[in-house]
């Protein structure tokens, strides 16, 4: 599985014209990302983890959750894990203190968590229940989802999971 991890990354790397590292740590085995976003090929928007900081921090060209356009807000929220109705409740509060500093909220707001809702979870793969996260659909435009691999969406709600384009079980198949 690390080799496949390693080649993908190899390969990645020569489609973007891009020179692999010759010492992969593990570090750049776990996060292509960062490497991809060291060399501003992406933006990776992730909060901050320290508990004496705020987890949700503007752009700085290096990193920061919070990236502004002229016309929107993109926020990035990160994998909250098991502790993901705690975690909610943190983001909601930093966002109701941004919104009332007026750092954010005078254009649209979208925001991305690496999460899913739990009545679409099939196995016990954590996810937050609705209710959880209405408090913050109150405040942005759209919620991108990701970490369960059945698409899945209620636009009343204003929330999108796509799936994932790789089955990982019978049950992943969009013609079940």
């Amino acid at each position: 599985r690390v080799l496949k991890g390693i080649t993908n990354f190899v390969s990645l790397c020569k489609t973007l014209s891009l020179t692999p590292p010759r010492f992969l740590s593990q570090k750049d085995l776990t996060s292509p990302l960062q490497f991809l976003s060291a060399r501003k090929y992406i933006y990776l928007l992730r909060p901050y983890r320290n508990k004496n900081e705020n987890f949700l921090k503007m752009w700085d060209g290096q990193e920061g959750s919070i990236y502004r356009t002229d016309n929107i807000d993109i926020i990035g929220l990160g994998y909250p894990g098991s502790t993901a109705s705690k975690y909610i409740e943190k983001i909601n509060d930093e966002m109701n203190e941004l919104i009332n500093n007026k750092v954010i909220g005078d254009r649209p707001i979208v925001c991305m968590l690496h999460t899913g809702i739990n009545k679409f979870v099939t196995e016990a793969m954590g996810g937050l229940r609705e209710n959880e996260i209405d408090p913050l659909l109150d405040k942005i435009h759209y919620l991108a989802l990701g970490h369960i691999h059945n698409r899945y969406e209620n636009p009343d709600k204003k929330y999108y999971n796509p799936g994932s384009i790789e089955c990982v079980r019978i049950t992943d198949n969009p013609f079940n």
